[in-house]
């Protein structure tokens, strides 16, 4: 009889431990597609949300991070590889790995957020943007597509022809031009549109457009905003200002932009994997985030270079200037 109740004392002893280690030390998964400013500047959101919080790594935190590097066989490997360890939360950036990590739901035990997501919906990711469903919710970059291509307008004139680089294969992207195209032809913008598949596109891609486009729009895609650097510098050399969608591609060598600020996306998805973490509410109850107010951005030493002229009203209404 001492030793059944010495046995049932010692595993009652092992669940109590083994629940407090769990509660003090979560293991998190964040998978990102592609290195780009976007995606980086989410992720370091994300981070400093946890440390803020008091989730430091190595001690409240076992933190795995895995890059894809915009690699089909590595994404799924990287998938395949997640899948089989457990984790109390699983974070992805950007829409590919995350319909990999979707589709691959013999672990849909573990909860999942979906990061960087253009529009979650149509990607198949959650059910709606208030009710995700399922163990899984998600934070959207939605860009203000028809502010910017009214910002479009207001520097480079209605009727003026923009450039447009993105890779038709991108789930994401084809959402981001549908509603570019929409935007551009409201307010009388007319679109050079040329596909990347990857940065070796880039160059072929600018030279082609010649003389025939005023700017070039760098969209909601990953390949062209992983090749921001490039395809800023390719299109300054050619004398072609660049608009931005966010503000690493403002930062890469764009005259103006109009977008989301990827860091405070970034945050706003750490505060959902808290909640999640410290069992506030299932994932599938969380609304999608989505940042509100975009900034806008001017470079006038830039357009001064590149003889943009920049409307005083759009400079009044600026939050970032580079002079």
């Amino acid at each position: 009889m001492r030793r059944l109740a010495t046995g049932i004392l010692i595993g009652f002893m092992l669940i109590v431990m083994g629940s407090c280690k769990r509660s003090n030390n979560y293991h998190v998964a964040i998978l990102q597609y592609v290195d780009h400013p976007g995606l980086d500047a989410a992720r370091r959101g994300i981070l400093d949300e946890f440390r803020e919080q008091g989730l430091t790594e190595g001690k409240e935190l076992t933190l795995t991070y895995r890059n894809a590097q915009g690699e089909s066989t590595l994404m799924q490997n990287i998938v395949l590889a997640t899948r089989q360890q457990r984790y109390d939360l699983i974070i992805t950036l950007a829409t590919p790995i995350s319909q990999a990590i979707k589709h691959r739901d013999d672990s849909a035990r573990t909860p999942v957020i979906y990061g960087v997501i253009t529009d979650p919906v149509s990607a198949g990711l959650v059910a709606s943007m208030d009710r995700p469903g399922d163990n899984n919710t998600a934070s959207s970059d939605q860009w203000p597509y028809l502010d910017q291509m009214k910002l479009a307008a207001s520097v480079f004139g209605k009727g003026a022809t923009i450039g447009v680089l993105f890779n038709p294969g991108e789930v994401n992207t084809q959402y981001a031009m549908r509603q570019t195209r929409a935007a551009a032809q409201a307010v009388g913008i007319s679109l050079e549109e040329k596909p990347v598949y990857s940065l070796n596109d880039v160059t072929q891609a600018i030279a082609s457009f010649g003389d025939k486009v005023k700017a070039i729009y760098v969209p909601a895609d990953n390949t062209a905003m992983a090749a921001a650097p490039a395809i800023a510098k390719l299109a300054r050399d050619r004398h072609i200002a660049l608009i931005a969608g966010d503000p690493g591609t403002f930062d890469a060598g764009a005259v103006v932009g109009l977008g989301v600020d990827y860091y405070d996306l970034g945050k706003q998805t750490g505060k959902t994997a808290i909640q999640i973490l410290r069992g506030h509410v299932s994932a599938g109850s969380i609304p999608v985030a989505v940042v509100r107010n975009p900034t806008l951005m001017v470079n006038e030493k830039l357009a001064r270079e590149l003889s943009v002229s920049i409307p005083p009203e759009v400079r009044a209404r600026a939050q970032r200037v580079v002079k």
